[in-house]
């Protein structure tokens, strides 16, 4: 299963992705009607879920693993000014006008990590557009955050 793993990063994120977390200390609870992974956990916790259509959903802890890799913040990051840093990390949306840096590689629905400008992970969430369009526009929300540092369960 760790291999699964390491193929499914490798694919989703580029190669190589997967030599960031831990693959030899993985545990995985898996679902009882399909029998596929379903949960991903290290030692220290929850890294991802994975959803029924096969896409990751990474948690905090999951991407400051796969952050620590420069194609990873390159493709898949955005970056916020110091202003949306405070919200951001507690849960709200990430507004174009925020966005200081974009990775290159986003497409809309995609997981995507937001950083603040030290480039530590402040939350997770699914991009509305891509990094295209997030060049382009003005105003509206870029990425729908699912998990600001904040209020994740891994500080609890």
């Amino acid at each position: 299963m760790q291999r699964k793993i390491a193929l499914h990063l490798d694919y989703v994120y580029g190669s190589g992705t997967s030599r960031f977390w831990p693959l030899e200390e993985l545990t995985f609870d898996l679902s009882k009607r399909t029998g596929r992974i379903k949960y991903v956990y290290s030692k220290e916790g929850l890294l991802a879920t994975i959803r029924e259509n096969g896409s990751l959903a990474l948690t905090i802890l999951g991407a400051t693993l796969l952050a620590r890799s420069d194609g990873f913040k390159r493709g898949y990051c955005v970056t916020v000014s110091d202003e949306a840093v405070g919200p951001v990390s507690e849960g709200r949306s990430v507004f174009v006008k925020h966005i200081i840096k974009c990775g290159e590689l986003i497409k809309p629905k995609l997981d995507v990590v937001v950083l603040d400008r030290k480039g530590e992970v402040i939350a997770v969430g699914q991009s509305v557009v891509s990094s295209r369009m997030i060049a382009e526009l003005k105003k509206g929300v870029a990425v729908k955050v699912r998990e600001g540092l904040k209020t994740s369960k891994m500080y609890d």
